[in-house]
């Protein structure tokens, strides 16, 4: 006998589901990484400007200073804008992992019912093979019995 559980495809789709959502997570993490790395790269870029102005002299330094502080005035901007991706990256991500969470929940839910159904078809067929070996041992020692009765009668 084989063991044949009737949830089995749903523990399968349960499994697939998971793997989905834990996916999107990954692409979420991944996202609020880049736009991370995004900031990060504006601000060296900001303070390598700041710094290269040092060097120049000064009646070309306060015009470029001018500029440097009109594109500055941009890039907190265009890194607020960011911050503003970020968080909603964030809240996504914990939606997504409450999802997880819950999906996880189900799919060990089905495995656990799937392991006691598991148990108990072992323990039936056990029986049904141990019934089956009762029967055999009888047969055997009836058939012993009879021969011997017939050996002893004639």
């Amino acid at each position: 006998m084989k063991f044949n559980w009737r949830l089995e495809r749903i523990l399968e789709i349960k499994k697939i589901q998971e793997d989905m959502l834990r996916n999107e997570l990954t692409k979420l993490t991944q996202q609020q990484m880049s736009l991370q790395s995004r900031i990060m790269l504006i601000k060296v870029n900001t303070r390598t400007l700041m710094s290269s102005l040092k060097n120049v002299p000064l009646t070309e330094r306060l015009v470029n200073q001018q500029i440097a502080m009109s594109s500055s005035n941009a890039t907190e901007l265009q890194i607020s804008e960011i911050n503003k991706q970020i968080d909603k990256i964030k809240k996504l991500k914990e939606t997504k992992k409450i999802e997880v969470m819950e999906a996880r929940k189900a799919r060990k839910g089905l495995e656990q019912l799937r392991e006691k159904e598991l148990e108990q078809f072992n323990i039936e067929t056990s029986k049904i093979e141990q019934e089956e070996v009762d029967e055999v041992s009888i047969m055997a020692s009836a058939r012993l019995i009879i021969h011997q009765q017939a050996y002893l009668s004639s």
